[in-house]
C-alpha cells in the first residue's frame, strides 16, 4: 500500500511539476539521453541512491515503444504515452544505484531536438531525489522541403497544389481538378473545398471557414480536428467574431488571417508562435489580441493599423523591443509585456492616454521614457528590471526589486 501511495504521489508531482533542463555534469544524480539512432535512443542514469519510482516527459518525439528495461529485472511496472514515461514498483523493488541504462525509447520524430523535462524521481521513502537532466540533443529530423516539419510526419514533402495533390500541377486551363470543378471560383477544387459558395450548410461564412482550414493545413497537429472543433469559436450573423486557440501547439498563423473581417477577439496563448504575419494588422475590428507564452521575438510595425485594439497581452515571450509607433494604438487600455527581454521603451508609449495597465515586470529595462507619467491613472509595474532610482516616478505602482549593478 505504501508504494501504491508512492505512485499516486509521483503522478501528482508530474501533474504539477516544473520543467528543469540542464547540461550533464559530474553530480551524483543525473538522467540523460545517449546513443541516438534513426528511431531510438537510450535513457541513461547515474545515481548513488536506489530508485523507487520515476516519471518524465520527452519532447520532440512520439513514443512508440520501450525496450532494454533495467526495471524488468526488478518487478517494476513501466507505462508510457506519446510523450511520457512512468515507472514504479508494487512490491518494494528498487532500481539499483550506479551508472546504467534505464531503458531504450523507440519513437517517431516530431521535432529537430529531444529534451527530458518534468522529471520526478523518488526513493523508497517517497523522498524526491535531486536529479540533473542532460542537455537537449539533435535527433536527426530530416526536412527536405525546409518547411520546419520533420519529413517523418510531414503530410507532403514539397507543396500541395490547389487540387490537394502533393507536388501536383494544380488546376488545368479548364479549371478542372481531375474531374472536379471549381464551382464557386475560389481557386479551390470542389473535391477538397471545405466550404463551397458564400456560406456553409450551417450558415457560416466560407471566407472564415477557409481561414480556419488554413490554420489546420499549416499546423500538422491540427490536421485531424474538425474545423468547428478547432479551439473555441463564437459566430454572429454567420461571421466569426471571437476565436480562442489555446494550448494547440500552433507554430504558424496563416497570412490569410486578414480575411477574418469581423473578428474582435483573438486568443493564441500557450502555443509556439515565433512570427506574426503582417496581414494580422488588417483585422480592423480586432479589440483583444492575446499571445501569452509563445516564442515571439519582435512585433511588426504594422500593428499600428489595429485601430480598435484595446487589449494587447504578450507575457512570457522573447520580445527585445517595441515598434517605435506603438503610441499610434491610441485606444489601448491594457498592454502586458511581463517576462520578456525588453531593454528600452519607445517614447511614443507615453501617447497611450487611454492606457489603464502597463505591466513590464521581469524584463531587462535600463531606462524609462521621460514623460512616462503622462499616462495618468495607469497601473505601471516594472518590478524585476535593471532600473536605478533615477528612473523612479511617482506614477509607478510596482517598483520593488531592481538590479542596478
Amino acid at each position: 500500500m505504501k508504494l501504491i501511495n508512492l505512485f499516486i504521489y509521483i503522478y501528482l508531482l508530474f501533474i504539477y511539476g516544473c520543467e528543469s533542463t540542464t547540461k550533464p555534469n559530474n553530480d551524483e544524480n543525473i538522467i540523460y539521453i545517449d546513443n541516438i539512432s534513426d528511431n531510438s535512443f537510450d535513457i541513461m542514469y547515474k545515481t548513488s541512491v536506489p530508485i523507487a519510482g520515476f516519471q518524465f516527459l520527452l519532447s520532440g518525439i512520439d513514443i512508440t515503444g520501450l525496450s532494454n528495461l533495467i526495471s524488468e529485472e526488478d518487478n517494476f511496472s513501466i507505462s508510457y504515452g506519446p510523450l511520457a514515461i512512468v515507472g514504479f514498483s508494487l512490491d518494494g523493488s528498487l532500481i539499483p544505484s550506479g551508472n546504467n541504462l534505464l531503458l531504450t525509447v523507440h519513437y517517431i520524430k516530431t521535432d529537430f531536438i529531444s529534451c527530458i523535462s518534468d522529471l520526478v524521481i523518488v526513493d523508497i521513502n517517497s523522498n524526491i531525489l535531486g536529479f540533473e537532466v542532460g542537455e537537449c540533443l539533435d535527433i536527426g529530423c530530416s526536412d527536405l522541403d525546409f518547411d520546419l516539419i520533420c519529413d517523418e510526419i510531414d503530410l507532403c514533402i514539397g507543396e500541395i497544389d490547389t487540387c490537394g495533390v502533393c507536388n501536383g500541377l494544380g488546376l488545368t486551363d479548364s479549371c478542372d481538378c481531375y474531374g472536379n470543378i471549381d464551382s464557386d471560383f475560389d481557386g479551390i477544387c470542389d473535391n477538397i473545398d471545405v466550404c463551397i459558395g458564400q456560406t456553409s450548410t450551417n450558415g457560416y461564412s466560407c471566407i472564415d471557414i477557409h481561414v480556419l482550414d488554413d490554420f489546420r493545413n499549416l499546423n500538422y497537429r491540427l490536421k485531424e480536428l474538425d474545423i468547428h472543433e478547432l479551439g473555441i469559436q463564437f459566430w454572429e450573423n454567420g461571421r466569426l467574431e471571437r476565436l480562442y486557440l489555446l494550448n494547440l501547439n500552433i507554430t504558424d498563423i496563416p497570412h490569410t488571417i486578414n480575411n477574418f473581417a469581423y473578428l474582435k477577439k483573438l486568443y493564441l496563448d500557450n502555443n509556439n508562435i515565433s512570427v506574426l504575419p503582417e496581414s494580422l494588422s488588417y483585422l480592423e475590428r480586432l479589440e483583444d489580441l492575446m499571445l501569452d507564452n509563445n516564442e515571439i521575438i519582435e512585433l511588426p510595425a504594422s500593428l499600428e493599423y489595429l485601430t480598435h485594439l484595446e487589449n494587447l497581452s504578450l507575457n512570457e515571450n522573447k520580445i527585445n523591443y517595441l515598434p517605435e509607433n506603438i503610441g499610434n494604438n491610441i485606444l489601448l487600455e491594457r498592454l502586458e509585456l511581463k517576462n520578456n527581454n525588453l531593454i528600452n521603451l519607445p517614447e511614443s508609449i507615453t501617447n497611450l492616454y487611454n492606457l489603464e495597465k502597463l505591466w513590464l515586470d521581469n524584463n531587462s529595462l535600463i531606462s524609462l521614457p521621460q514623460n512616462l507619467c503622462n499616462l495618468v491613472g495607469c497601473d505601471i509595474d516594472v518590478n524585476g528590471n535593471n532600473l536605478c532610482e533615477v528612473f523612479y516616478f511617482n506614477c509607478i505602482d510596482d517598483w520593488l526589486e531592481q538590479d542596478c549593478e
